[in-house]
């Protein structure tokens, strides 16, 4: 799990040469105003605004974020990829907000409920919706109704809703994948490292594991 708290603890230590210090010119709030920065650069957030039925209501502060996915053949005759972060739960499953297998989002897939290829099958008109890809999410995966890797896509393109950032609090988990803890952790180094007076952002580097056999 990450957090505001843990990456910035992270930073700090690294810039400050290991040794906690409170008199440092780079204090927490900087740093955490920084990731909030760079998750809105890096995941290319927007404000999501949406008009739904009466009765439902969705929360405030909400952002669409845009990510990746490595997608894989599933059950013979779909497809399927995880969830890099948990999206806010909204009705109607809206919090996965765009399938598609294009970065920019066009050709979008359409959202069905969990089941629903299934009785299609029996409307020969509708059947295959129309040459379109229909997906359906169930916990943490996302499956298409047929399998998208035939025609050589090897990840789909995901548009997610997020909380505003700002309002996680230090301990609640980001929306971040856990695969880019490392890469945020460094490039907030490198940002900081030059006003904290460190030597070269190399000294403050994580170390990598050794793959050498």
């Amino acid at each position: 799990m990450t957090t505001k708290n843990k990456i910035s603890e992270q930073v700090l230590y690294r810039v400050n040469g290991g040794v906690t210090k409170t008199n440092s010119v780079i204090q927490k709030e900087d740093v955490v105003e920084a990731l909030s920065q760079m998750i809105n650069t890096q995941f290319k957030t927007q404000h999501f605004a949406v008009t739904l039925p009466s009765g439902e209501t969705i929360p405030d502060n909400l952002l669409m974020a845009d990510y990746e996915a490595p997608v894989v053949t599933f059950g013979g005759h779909k497809s399927k990829c995880t969830l890099p972060i948990m999206p806010v739960t909204l009705p109607r499953n809206m919090g996965v907000f765009s399938v598609s297998p294009n970065e920019d989002f066009s050709n979008e897939y359409i959202p069905i409920q969990a089941g629903q290829d299934e009785l299609l099958k029996g409307q020969p008109l509708i059947s295959d919706l129309l040459g379109e890809v229909g997906y359906y999410v169930k916990g943490k995966e996302i499956i298409t109704a047929q399998d998208v890797t035939i025609n050589n896509v090897t990840k789909l393109y995901l548009r997610l809703v997020i909380f505003d950032i700002a309002a996680y609090d230090d301990y609640d988990s980001l929306p971040i994948p856990a695969d880019y803890e490392t890469t945020i952790v460094d490039e907030l180094v490198k940002r900081f490292a030059p006003i904290s007076g460190a030597a070269k952002f190399s000294d403050f580097i994580a170390p990598q594991p050794n793959t050498k056999q």
